[in-house]
């Protein structure tokens, strides 16, 4: 009886020490996620940003292969359809891309005031150095580009890590040493009703701040310091 009780004794401690360990093992597992739940928000809303471009270069394509020209594409959002050449060529129109209109949500956007309402902006007047072809005369082409301005800048470092771009610093566009242009994005100007953006750029124009985009189809860059504008873009054809 002696050696009966002090075995389950025993079993008793081991078993107290045992949940000791896990309990302890639990609270330092929940304090380590808690460290690590923004990174993981902005790996998963890095994701979303990548799939929702991968859905928006499949519709263009689509159409340009049914013979739509890449200068007739349109991007108008629900609202504008009524302005639509016509739907087959209006990327977000059901028959046309029928791609779903989305605006990204407020807390991926940096509270800085650029792009209050997550707008995506388009645009095919700006090139990515070594991406598509390059025209007679030895000038390169612009592609049509998606654009998301303003986005936080942790959304923007988790993005490039992703993609094995440099995060920290970010890439920067705002040196001119080379006489390069530097893009801007403004939000309210259309051209005509397509909602393509109508300036001019360039990245990856061999410039030191953002030469690691050269041949970079998808990126996150600083455009300007002053006021945080972390910009991710995607390229949705290449030309």
């Amino acid at each position: 009886m002696k050696n009966s009780s002090g075995n389950i004794l025993f079993l008793i401690l081991i078993a107290v020490a045992l949940f000791a360990t896990l309990g302890y093992a639990v609270i330092q597992s929940t304090r380590s996620g808690g460290g690590d739940a923004s990174k993981e928000t902005n790996s998963v809303n890095a994701a979303s940003l990548s799939q929702y471009t991968t859905s928006l270069r499949a519709a263009v394509q689509r159409m340009v292969v049914s013979g739509v020209a890449v200068t007739d594409l349109e991007f108008n959002p629900p609202s504008d359809f009524a302005n639509c050449t016509s739907p087959s060529v209006c990327v977000f129109h059901p028959d046309g891309g029928g791609v779903i209109y989305q605006t990204m949500p407020m807390n991926l956007i940096n509270n800085s005031g650029v792009n209050s309402g997550g707008a995506w902006n388009f645009t095919l007047n700006v090139e990515v150095q070594n991406v598509g072809n390059t025209s007679y005369g030895g000038v390169e082409t612009s592609e049509l580009i998606a654009f998301l301005v303003g986005i936080k800048e942790d959304l923007c470092k988790q993005i490039n890590q992703k993609l094995g771009l440099p995060f920290s610093p970010l890439p920067n566009i705002q040196d001119s040493s080379l006489g390069k242009v530097i893009v801007t994005h403004p939000f309210l100007y259309y051209l005509d009703n397509d909602y393509i953006h109508d300036y001019r750029g360039a990245i990856g124009n061999d410039g030191p701040g953002d030469i690691a985009l050269i041949g970079r189809h998808e990126g996150c860059y600083l455009e300007n310091e002053d006021n945080s504008k972390y910009v991710y873009y995607s390229v949705l054809i290449a030309q």
